[in-house]
């Protein structure tokens, strides 16, 4: 169990006192999480760039959900004759404010893997299968993410949405929450740091939220692009 050391007396409680029934995050991590969307209130501090990157979510959620159509048919074709199970992989994630939610993604892994066993997933994992290797060589596993971003759960860019399980068994630091202050996200650079553990990852995703803007999100896009042609991002 972590121990979040909050200074309760610099909140506001009646900012705190959540807004959100549903939401996993505890009392003390909600108090938390209510101080950094404050510090990061970006629909404030940049209701332009802000509006635009929802506006580019919905955009190429929808254009992206067309284009992948034959792709994804073929996915789920090749899923299906390759090992026994589900097409699809769900399951509930964490996303902005702590809120709970169903990530949708082509099943890469045996079917009688462990849905929660908190192991960062690697090239060399037995438990992906031939087809999900490829599937996730090209990032084809992350097509059926075009629902979630269209639904509003997700983004483009942005940090990678945990599950329960992950949030709860991370080994983490305060500032660990201000991942929760935006939408989770597709993608995120974290191609160039293979082998990096998970605290690594979530030095990424703070300086993301710490450093927003909307050029930065378009750059990586740009790179996302590229890595998926490449077939880098596995």
């Amino acid at each position: 169990m972590k121990v979040l050391h909050v200074n309760a007396q610099s909140l506001k409680p009646s900012n705190v006192a959540l807004k959100n029934a549903e939401s996993r995050l505890s009392s003390e991590e909600l108090k938390l999480l209510d101080s950094y969307k404050q510090q990061y209130n970006y629909s404030k501090t940049k209701p332009v760039q802000w509006g635009l990157k929802r506006a580019m979510d919905y955009s190429l959620g929808f254009v992206g959900l067309i284009i992948s159509l034959p792709i994804n048919l073929l996915a789920a074709l090749a899923i299906k004759l390759d090992s026994k199970g589900p097409i699809l992989f769900k399951q509930s994630r964490v996303g902005k404010n702590g809120k709970p939610f169903i990530i949708y993604k082509f099943r890469t892994m045996n079917n009688d893997a462990s849905k929660e066993y908190f192991r960062l997933s690697s090239a060399d994992d037995p438990r992906v299968t031939k087809v999900g290797r490829k599937l996730r060589k090209y990032s084809i596993d992350e097509f059926p993410q075009f629902l979630n971003i269209l639904k509003g759960n997700m983004s483009i860019i942005g940090p990678r949405p945990f599950s329960i399980n992950e949030h709860d068994r991370c080994n983490i630091n305060n500032e660990f929450i201000k991942r929760y202050v935006v939408r989770p996200g597709a993608k995120l650079p974290y191609n160039s740091m293979k082998g990096a553990d998970i605290n690594d990852k979530i030095q990424v995703e703070k300086d993301y939220v710490e450093n927003w803007n909307l050029k930065k999100d378009i750059k990586i896009l740009f790179s996302i692009i590229s890595d998926i042609f490449k077939g880098n991002n596995y």
